[in-house]
């Protein structure tokens, strides 16, 4: 199974899709949510991750999580 880290700057519109996403179905499993890309960075360093899924552009170090 795939792993994913969501990651936006709205930690409300994380939660909601890591709950409301059927990612089960789909062969993911949620393995954090990130409400910033500094805490972004840090999880992927501590983790190995398949997917890193920014749902938009967070409003500082935009594009630096690429």
């Amino acid at each position: 199974m795939y792993q994913v880290l969501i990651v936006d700057d709205e930690e409300i519109v994380c939660r909601g899709m890591a709950q409301f996403v059927k990612w089960e179905k789909c062969g993911f499993e949620v393995a954090g949510i990130a409400a910033s890309v500094d805490e972004a960075l840090r999880m992927l360093k501590k983790c190995q991750l398949t997917w890193c899924l920014q749902i938009s552009v967070c409003r500082k170090n935009r594009g630096s999580i690429y």
